[in-house]
């Protein structure tokens, strides 16, 4: 620093930046932004395993030294696994540090728990550095987006069942079931089973069969004191009254952050499909054959939630169409903002 005068100075070495009063040594030391998002089911199965994906990437500007990501467990929950070589003490999941993540490289981890206790329960994410941060509300578990609730709840069916009816134009017998939810938690769909026909009476509209039996997959959600009604098709050769037994298997919604290394994709393109029942959006990115992806979204880009199911990838490009539910909570119109983001798993 200097400083100037028309009049004479008689000691001018203290304001003409010679003496070390006068200097200011400035040292710019690294900062790193870490981010961190959890994803998990909003719904879980008293008794049953399920899976939490905690996502770590480094937003910049400058590389992150030593970071070590974290997940605490309610305390009611079982720990059953962890990817990544992550170790389980004390309620909290550590996994093994990461040296350097260099700006722009997302690490993706997963825990495997499960819970024998009813209720609503979080589950919360973090991580640290020992490169200075400039913002740690979004990786030390403040925000919503590295929480996760998860009710855990039982799922169970009831069923009205109509009497089977002739079709003389299709040939076919028609029987309409209403199956009401009558669990504590949504399913995401639910596998219908038909059962004990009687001998050369099939399922004509089978979605599929496995050793329990041929079953209808009703694939939307259904929240606790909900219904579907379906409509069952029978084969009957010889046209006689039958009986059968239905049994509901429920699909849970999914959680489909997988581990890996890789991170976020740049979307190409985001553009407007028009269709009868409304428009759409169609996403466009850049991908692996081989590879699977997941989309994620939100409309505030603080919380994100995961669209279902996952996107593997046949060709260099691919294109993801938002239909609404059951891959996102809404149709992509009904709301004000919707924003993506497309992780490689």
């Amino acid at each position: 620093a200097l400083a100037v005068s028309p009049t004479p100075d008689p000691n001018p070495t203290n304001n003409n930046g010679s003496q070390n009063r006068a200097r200011v040594a400035t040292k710019v030391l690294p900062s790193a932004d870490l981010v961190v998002l959890v994803f998990g089911p909003t719904n879980a199965l008293v008794g049953s395993n399920f899976v939490y994906s905690l996502i770590l990437s480094n937003a910049g500007p400058n590389t992150a030294s030593n970071c070590i990501a974290t997940d605490q467990l309610p305390t009611n929950f079982v720990y059953v696994a962890a990817s990544g070589g992550g170790t389980f003490t004390n309620g909290i999941v550590t996994w093994p540090l990461v040296s350097y993540l260099n700006v722009g490289v997302t690490t993706n981890y997963t825990i495997t728990v499960n819970s024998s206790v009813l209720g609503v329960f979080t589950n919360i994410g973090s991580a640290t550095s020992t490169t200075y941060d400039p913002n740690p509300t979004n990786n030390l578990g403040v925000l919503p987006s590295a929480k996760v609730l998860t009710k855990i709840g039982f799922a169970q069916f009831a069923f009205l069942a109509g009497t089977p009816v002739f079709n003389p134009q299709t040939g076919l017998y028609e029987e309409v079931v209403v199956v009401t939810n009558t669990g504590t938690v949504t399913v995401a769909g639910f596998q219908l089973y038909v059962t004990s026909l009687t001998t050369n009476v099939y399922l004509w509209n089978a979605t599929g069969t496995n050793g329990t039996g041929p079953y209808v997959l009703y694939n939307s959600p259904v929240d606790p004191g909900n219904h579907a009604s379906l409509a069952l098709e029978f084969y009957d050769p010889l046209r006689k009254p039958f009986t059968n037994t239905l049994t509901a298997v429920p699909i849970l919604p999914a959680n489909n952050s997988a581990a890996g290394t890789n991170g976020f994709v740049s979307v190409n393109r985001i553009f407007t499909d028009t269709r009868t029942n409304g428009p759409r959006f169609v996403i466009e990115f850049t991908s692996v054959p081989g590879k699977v992806y997941t989309i994620i979204y939100s409309s505030d880009l603080v919380n994100w939630q995961v669209a279902t199911p996952t996107v593997g990838a046949n060709a260099n490009v691919t294109q993801w169409y938002d239909d609404g539910p059951p891959k996102t909570e809404s149709l992509p119109m009904s709301v004000t903002n919707r924003f993506y983001r497309v992780i490689q798993n």
